[in-house]
C-alpha cells in the first residue's frame, strides 16, 4: 500500500506541472498500461456546452471507432452514470463499444455533481478483482481533477488579455493559444478549424449608425459567438473588423453548421441593417501547416466572401 501511495503522489506531482490537458491524461493512460491487462482502454469527455461526450484519448481502439463515437446524454450509458457511480458489465452487446469482453469497467469523471465524462477498461478474459476496481476508482478521481481544473483555467484566462469592448481575446494572446492547438492537433493528428469572421465595409457602419452603436453592434456578435459555440473554441477580437475562432478537433465540414448557425443570428441584429459579413473557412492539411498562413488564407477566403452575392462563407 505505501508502495500505491508513493505511486500516486508521485503521478500528481508530475500533473500539477504540466497544464495540457491532452499530456496529462497520457500519463494517466500510461500508468493504466503498466498495472492493469486490459485489452482497451480509453476516455470519453464531454463536449462545451453540449450533450455529447467523445473519445479523448484510448489505446488498441481503432481510428473509425475514435472519430465517429459519440455518446449523448440521451444514451442508456449516460443516463446510468448519471448517478456517478462505477459500472461493471458482463454482458458486451448492451453497449456500443468496439470489442467484445468478458469484463468491462466504466468508472465517471465528474465535479460538483457534474458528469464530466467516463473512463472505461474492458478484459477479453477474466474480471477485475474489488481492488483493482478500487485503484481504478483513483485514476478516475485523478482525471476527474485534472480536467477541473483546465476548465477553471480556461475560464479565468478568458477574463485576461482581451479586447476591452467585446471581452474577446486580443490578437497577440489568441494566435498565442492557437499556436499551442495547432502544436497539440498536429502532434496527435487531431483536426483543427480556423474561422475569420470579417464585417464588410467597416468604416460604413460607423459612418451610418456612428461609433457607439457600432460598439454595441460588436458587442452583440461577441454575445452570438460566445453563446453558439462550444466552450472549447477559442475567439479572438483582433482587428477592429474581424473576428476569428479557432475550433479543436473540429472539420471544416462540421463547422460550417457552426457558422451558418451564427450568421443567422448576426443577419437578424436589429444594428445589422443591411451590412454584410463575411465567413472564411480553412482546416490543419498536413503537419507542414503554420499558423501564420492558416491565418491569412482564412482571412482572405471571408475577404472574398464579402464580394460574393449567393453565399458569405467561403472554404480555403
Amino acid at each position: 500500500m505505501n508502495l500505491t501511495v508513493t505511486k500516486f503522489n508521485k503521478l500528481l506531482n508530475t500533473l500539477l506541472k504540466d497544464k495540457n490537458l491532452e499530456e496529462n491524461l497520457s500519463k494517466i493512460i500510461r500508468e493504466i498500461e503498466a498495472d492493469f491487462e486490459f485489452q482497451s482502454v480509453g476516455i470519453f469527455l464531454k463536449l462545451s456546452k453540449s450533450n455529447l461526450y467523445r473519445l479523448k484519448i484510448a489505446r488498441n481502439i481503432s481510428h473509425c471507432y475514435e472519430k465517429n463515437t459519440i455518446f449523448s446524454s440521451d444514451d442508456q450509458l449516460i443516463r446510468d452514470l448519471s448517478n456517478l457511480k462505477p459500472l461493471k458489465i458482463k454482458i458486451s452487446n448492451i453497449i456500443n463499444l468496439e470489442k467484445e469482453f468478458s469484463h468491462l469497467v466504466i468508472l465517471p469523471v465528474h465535479n460538483n455533481l457534474e458528469l464530466l465524462g467516463f473512463i472505461f477498461i474492458d478484459r477479453m478474459e477474466g474480471e477485475y478483482t474489488n481492488s483493482e476496481i478500487t485503484v481504478l476508482e483513483i485514476y478516475a478521481s485523478i482525471i476527474s481533477m485534472i480536467v477541473s481544473f483546465v476548465n477553471q483555467r480556461m475560464l479565468i484566462e478568458r477574463m485576461t488579455d482581451v479586447n476591452k469592448i467585446t471581452g474577446m481575446y486580443s490578437y497577440k494572446t489568441f494566435y498565442e493559444k492557437t499556436e499551442k492547438m495547432l502544436f497539440h492537433a498536429k502532434r496527435y493528428n487531431r483536426d483543427i478549424s480556423i474561422i475569420t469572421l470579417k464585417l464588410d465595409n467597416f468604416e460604413n457602419i460607423i459612418g451610418t449608425i456612428g461609433k457607439k452603436n457600432t460598439d454595441s453592434l460588436l458587442k452583440q456578435i461577441s454575445c452570438i459567438l460566445t453563446e453558439h459555440l462550444r466552450e472549447t473554441d477559442l475567439i479572438g477580437h483582433i482587428y477592429q473588423d474581424t473576428f476569428v475562432i479557432t475550433m479543436p478537433e473540429t472539420h471544416e465540414n462540421i463547422s460550417l453548421i457552426a457558422i451558418y448557425r451564427v450568421d443567422e443570428k448576426i443577419k437578424k441584429l436589429s444594428l445589422f441593417n443591411n451590412f454584410k459579413v463575411g465567413w472564411g473557412v480553412i482546416e490543419k492539411k498536413n503537419k507542414e501547416d503554420n499558423l501564420e498562413e492558416l491565418l491569412r488564407k482564412s482571412k482572405e477566403a471571408a475577404f472574398e466572401s464579402t464580394r460574393k452575392e449567393d453565399d458569405n462563407v467561403t472554404i480555403y
